[in-house]
């Protein structure tokens, strides 16, 4: 009775003038046979129980195609689009990267041609001969031409690197940098899709292995913009490498120091992880022990952190203290 009635009151638009229900039913692609039943188990007598069942059965039928199959595509669209975010950010962190060590690269050649100017500035100039016969030159013309035109092949070529690599910096211009991807992954999807879709990618996914084989640094601003919107990702991310650890005992040193970096940023809030819970589950797997040492740190920082906060004392409370005598009040004579 409520399925339908719920169906129903979705097409009224006038409550005044409410079209029968078996017509907003058929508009639905309902069953006309169904809007009887619930007629006849409002307004008459109760229809027997195998009749009900088959319709409940027919209707969870139908809201799984009108309903939940079109809700999982929509998810799976958003799934998919977060993924290649994911990717898109990949490819901006290894492009970012690589022209840091480019910089690096360039500044150190700039300062060894600095220094290599320097040292031939200190040495004398060698001397040259006014009297020095060159009329050869002038009846030899390809003597006289050779090193000029040397000079302008050079020139030549340092112009059509220096254009190609105006064209490079323009391309990349026009690229998205890192944190942007990142801005865009956490505006632009739902919190249990993004969380699904950066763990599938980060750990379960069996054809990258960038748990197993990649560098978190790759990933640090992406993590660190997710658990700054969503607080809780860093812990359902640090348990589900628990979990993986469980699984591939094999990767305990690649996997602890995710975990590591993970914890380690400012935006992670280590106190509202359960290590007490992930530290009794590793504590049967003997291969675990780097990301039992690394748990086992977060835990004595916080709990240290916690007894600090404990102890503190308020010293703006006794400042005002005034002493009086038993029974009397501060400011009053006894």
């Amino acid at each position: 009775i409520r399925s339908v009635n719920g169906l129903a009151d979705q097409l009224q638009q006038n409550r005044a003038l409410a079209a029968p229900v078996s017509y907003l039913c058929q508009q639905l692609g309902l069953p006309g046979w169904i809007v009887d039943l619930r007629h006849e188990s409002a307004h008459n007598e109760l229809p027997s129980l195998p009749s009900l069942r088959l319709a409940a059965h027919t209707l969870l039928l139908f809201f799984h195609e009108r309903y939940w199959m079109v809700i999982q595509g929509h998810r799976e669209e958003r799934h998919e689009h977060a993924t290649l975010l994911i990717k898109d950010y990949i490819t901006a962190a290894v492009r970012e990267h690589r022209n840091n060590l480019l910089t690096v690269v360039t500044i150190t050649e700039q300062q060894k041609r600095e220094e290599n100017q320097a040292e031939e500035s200190d040495t004398p100039e060698k001397q040259t001969f006014e009297d020095e016969d060159i009329s050869w030159m002038e009846e030899n013309f390809y003597a006289a031409l050779h090193r000029p035109a040397k000079k302008n092949a050079k020139k030549k070529a340092k112009k059509r690197k220096k254009s190609e690599s105006d064209e490079k910096v323009q391309r990349d211009c026009h690229k998205l940098s890192t944190l942007e991807i990142a801005n865009s992954f956490v505006k632009t999807l739902q919190q249990d899709i993004a969380y699904r879709a950066v763990i599938d990618y980060l750990v379960w996914s069996h054809d990258e292995k960038v748990l197993s084989t990649g560098s978190p640094q790759l990933y640090q601003t992406l993590i660190q913009r997710i658990c700054q919107v969503w607080p809780g990702f860093a812990s359902t991310f640090v348990t589900h490498c628990v979990e993986y650890q469980l699984l591939h005992a094999s990767h305990s040193e690649k996997v602890a120091e995710w975990v590591d970096a993970v914890l380690s940023y400012d935006t992670t809030q280590v106190e509202t992880l359960p290590l007490k819970g992930l530290l009794k589950r590793l504590n049967e797997n003997v291969e675990s022990k780097d990301l039992v040492h690394v748990l086992t740190r977060a835990l004595g920082e916080v709990q240290g952190a916690a007894v600090t906060k404990a102890t503190r004392t308020d010293w703006s409370l006794v400042e005002d203290w005034e002493s009086c005598a038993i029974g009397s009040l501060p400011g009053h004579a006894s």
